[in-house]
């Protein structure tokens, strides 16, 4: 195979920017991926015109493998962003593939709270998405903030609550990292949001919670309001 390939220019791409590497990723062949990943003359932070690197599409299609040998070469880089700032974790999270997320949060080289231009980390996206199972893995992490203010929308508990997601507030307020005072770009807080909606089971989840502040407006809007 290496004599094959020893004429034949591993970085060629197509119209489209896309390499023999990249291919090879996204289908999940591992082996071919070894074979290119061997040839000291390869590039394997080349990015299509959409941004997209081999490493992004094992990810997103979940190939365990292929992310594992990526992962394995430190000429890879881990947090290239796409042209709206998502990098590979970002988009393990979003297709949540828990195996991919476990295998990038053991890399420390993976940057866990770069914002994309949407102004969401990859914890934020994993709230708003509603996901349970990738929320977990996050707080499983020391290093991911939990506290990170999205451009739109607020902190990840903010999300919880707006989602009415009784499961998902639960976590974030058993995880004491979590913050449930911030307030979201309205200056709105996650007990003024929850009440505001009339949602008696996430109220009930925030006061019982010694960590809550609960202003004054609040309270008299928790008398005053129904809630449901």
């Amino acid at each position: 195979m290496a004599l094959l390939l020893s004429d034949v220019n591993p970085n060629m791409a197509d119209e489209e920017g896309g390499t023999a590497l990249m291919f090879a990723a996204q289908n999940g062949h591992a082996p071919v991926v070894t074979v290119l990943m061997a040839d000291q003359r390869l590039d394997p932070n080349m990015t299509n015109q959409y941004g997209f690197t081999a490493l992004m599409f094992a990810v997103r299609e979940g190939h365990v493998p292929v992310v594992t040998l990526l992962l394995a070469d430190e000429s890879v880089d881990l947090n290239i962003a796409k042209e709206d700032g998502k990098m590979a974790l970002m988009l393990a999270v979003l297709n949540e593939h828990v195996m991919v997320v476990k295998l990038m949060l053991a890399d420390e080289r993976v940057h866990r709270n770069i914002l994309d231009k949407f102004g969401n980390t990859a914890l934020l996206w994993a709230a708003q998405r509603k996901s349970v199972p990738m929320v977990a893995l996050l707080l499983d992490d020391k290093r991911v903030d939990r506290n990170i203010v999205a451009k739109y929308g607020g902190t990840a508990i903010i999300f919880a609550v707006r989602s009415r997601n009784v499961e998902m507030v639960t976590m974030l307020l058993a995880d004491e990292r979590v913050n449930p005072n911030m307030a979201d770009e309205q200056d709105e807080t996650a007990i003024a949001i929850a009440v505001e909606q009339g949602d008696a089971p996430v109220v009930a989840l925030l006061l019982r919670n010694q960590r809550v502040t609960v202003p004054m407006d609040v309270q008299s809007a928790i008398l005053d309001k129904p809630l449901r």
